[in-house]
């Protein structure tokens, strides 16, 4: 494996964290009706949740068999927190 990779792996914790954070996120700015601070920084996180779906891509292409499967999983969760991490906060944002 070449070294891009293995620093990718390496990182590929952070997708975890970064998750945790967006999924909180979204539920505070649900909880609180989109007032406050929170919603911008939902959007913030959705728009990097949404940025780290290409090195999933990048590390599931250059995996084989469980591993592969591993990594498009993640991208797919990335891809609904960034995108809940975008909608929701928008959605409250017409209604003030």
């Amino acid at each position: 494996m070449s070294a891009p990779l293995q620093i990718l792996t390496l990182l590929s914790p952070l997708a975890l964290l970064s998750l945790l954070i967006g999924l909180g996120l979204v539920v505070h700015v649900l909880a609180n009706e989109g007032r406050g601070r929170s919603a911008r920084i939902s959007t913030v996180v959705g728009l990097l949740n949404l940025l780290a779906i290409v090195p999933m891509v990048i590390l599931a292409l250059a995996q084989v068999g469980a591993a592969r499967g591993m990594f498009l999983l993640v991208g797919a969760a990335l891809l609904l927190v960034g995108g809940l991490g975008l909608a929701i906060p928008r959605r409250y944002a017409d209604s003030h």
